[in-house]
């Protein structure tokens, strides 16, 4: 078999990709690194066994990529979330059709002449993952958006932009649940709503530059990356024209420690932004999103502008209901104040703290309107009506209502108001919902793979994508 990985410049996605590939090889199959930066091949290279092959966007255009191609089969969208994510208000039209451009004409190279029978990389949350889904739909090659899952101690595999396909097609046709899948779907359902199981992403978020061990981690990465930006800064002049990764790396670096000051100082004197709750209220709830991220810019692009969605979503409103926001845990300090100020001027919207209990506000609640957020989950299992405005894994659940724009939220929601309706055997459908997600997919922890105490089994692991994918 032959693998494709799309090398990300995150530290510890590469380090779990080097294990993963070195088993590859041991197995005897064929292995494809693709490097669309050369500060990602240069700090990461080593981590991966000699034997793969290694393909370069960069040198690739340096003797093959011809300015001014048409491309007329991906829009701007595509390119929207590294805009969003690195701030590249600077660039202008030609320097941000010259990146789509490039990644396009490298990546459809690759997969035409290497003609690899998978290609693993994260969901699509970029420019260059979501070139490279795009074009593997075009060639018919299975991409995989390789995700830690809301199970602990397992892994998200994605063969759609948001979701793996699987999951809602085994939900419809479910049969024979085992005594222990049961059991574990129970015991998930009542955790999770309960918050006594928080998701692993949450650890990773707490890499907020508001987080002063965040800080230092970010100091010793820098130490020991320094050889590799030395090394790309030498050659900086003859390759940035197509090295985009590594401008929009190197652009956050240099802002970050700024970022990291102003952001504590916010936290200080936003201390006093949040309203409390009226015992009284009859609200409907919205949970903020950390921004920038893949969650809003790719699988919410058109709702993305939190200020206008919570606007449109308050006046879709019947009387006398509210809508109350609730900020993110991790994000204190990260918004503007202007932020803040603008969703308190809107005449039924109440801002509540990130601190306010989570589950009590759910039951409180007439129900959850929500981008993608982990809270849209946790009230669906609840019994609670969600209103979905983006696309995310868990919106075929029976309490999701997959929401066409806000004249088709008003629409809905007062009809849920009208004529309630509950779930129909709401504990059978959460035990079936949680099967066949957990069923499709692999057990692996990719942090642990750089936290020294790795209890991942790549055998296995591989053993386990075959099947499910490939057989």
């Amino acid at each position: 078999m032959k693998w494709c990985f799309i090398i990300s410049p995150i530290a510890f996605f590469t380090e779990f990709l080097g294990k993963f590939t070195q088993e590859i090889i041991k197995q005897g199959d064929e292995c494809l690194l693709i490097f669309n930066g050369k500060t990602s091949e240069y700090i990461t290279r080593d981590r991966f066994p000699q034997e793969v092959r290694v393909l370069s966007k960069v040198d690739w255009c340096k003797n093959n990529y011809k300015k001014g191609g048409v491309i007329n089969d991906v829009s701007w969208k595509e390119f929207f979330a590294d805009y969003d994510r690195f701030n590249l208000k600077s660039w202008g039209f030609e320097k941000s059709k010259e990146m789509v451009s490039q990644l396009y004409c490298f990546t459809d190279f690759v997969l035409k002449n290497e003609k690899p029978e998978v290609v693993i990389y994260e969901p699509p949350s970029g420019t260059s993952s979501e070139i490279a889904y795009y074009l593997c739909q075009k060639h018919k090659i299975p991409y995989l958006g390789m995700i830690a899952s809301r199970i602990k101690g397992q892994i998200d595999l994605y063969d759609l932009e948001h979701t793996c396909s699987k999951y809602e097609n085994d939900f419809k046709k479910i049969e024979n649940i085992l005594p222990k899948e049961r059991k574990f779907a129970n015991d998930f359902v009542a955790n999770f709503i309960s918050h006594k199981q928080v998701p692993s992403y949450m650890k990773i978020h707490s890499s907020k530059p508001q987080n002063l061990a965040a800080i230092r981690r970010y100091s010793k990465k820098s130490l020991k990356t320094l050889p590799a930006w030395m090394k790309y800064l030498e050659e900086r002049n003859e390759v940035k024209d197509f090295d985009h990764e590594s401008e929009m790396q190197l652009g956050y670096r240099i802002k970050y420690p700024w970022k990291a000051f102003l952001t504590r100082i916010k936290v200080w004197f936003q201390g006093n932004v949040f309203w409390p709750m009226n015992k009284n209220d009859e609200f409907f709830l919205f949970p903020l999103h950390i921004q920038p991220e893949s969650s809003t810019s790719v699988l919410a692009t058109y709702y993305y502008d939190q200020i206008n969605t919570i606007k449109n979503t308050a006046f879709c409103l019947p009387f006398p209901y509210k809508l109350y926001v609730k900020e993110h845990p991790v994000i204190r300090g990260d918004r503007p104040f202007d932020f803040y100020k603008k969703i308190k001027e809107i005449p039924n919207v109440v801002l509540i703290s990130p601190l306010e209990n989570t589950e009590e506000v759910v039951k409180r609640s007439k129900g959850v309107v929500t981008l993608t957020s982990t809270i849209g989950l946790e009230a669906a299992l609840a019994g609670k009506p969600v209103y979905v405005l983006g696309n995310v894994f868990y919106s075929h659940h029976p309490s999701c209502r997959k929401i066409a724009g806000f004249e088709d939220l008003k629409e809905k929601i007062k009809k849920d108001l009208e004529k309630p309706e509950r779930v129909e055997n709401l504990e059978e459908k959460n035990i079936s919902f949680m099967v066949s997600y957990a069923r499709n997919t692999i057990k692996g922890d990719i942090s642990s793979a750089s936290s020294g105490k790795d209890t991942n089994d790549y055998k296995e692991m591989i053993k386990e994508i075959k099947d499910k994918f490939f057989k």
